[in-house]
């Protein structure tokens, strides 16, 4: 039997106060800490600047944390800005569908080398896509 993540109500104990923490403390915490590192900003294609090779994987993985808070509370103010960073990869992709804000930057090493994370950032920017379209 498979149970949906968003069907699943932890209500006291140890998940509960996880919960509770990264809703109030560490969605705020890591967002802030990446705009401060220019995470979001390598979305941007607008910012010459090549980013780190990780950045997407580390964005993606932050919508996917949010989007298992919005299951249970919407957030507006997140959600606008998640909004406004799915544009930016809508915006940015490549003709064929591609993204990857490192790549995208240097199209000649594009799947040149499988160990710069390629597929681990695509797939992260999957499951964080089908989360947030599931919350």
């Amino acid at each position: 039997m498979h149970i949906e993540t968003k069907h699943i109500n932890i209500k006291e104990g140890f998940w509960h106060k996880r919960q509770n923490i990264n809703k109030q403390v560490t969605i705020k915490a890591v967002q802030n800490r990446f705009l401060e590192t220019g995470r979001f900003d390598a979305l941007d294609f607008d910012n010459e600047k090549i980013p780190h090779i990780f950045y997407d994987s580390d964005v993606a993985k932050w919508i996917e944390g949010v989007s298992f808070t919005l299951y249970k509370e919407r957030n507006t103010e997140l959600e606008k800005f998640i909004d406004h960073l799915i544009d930016l990869i809508e915006k940015n992709r490549s003709e064929d569908g591609y993204f990857n804000s490192h790549f995208l930057r240097k199209p000649e090493e594009r799947w040149k080398n499988r160990e710069d994370h390629e597929l681990y950032c695509a797939g992260h920017l999957m499951e964080a896509a089908v989360e947030y379209y599931k919350a």
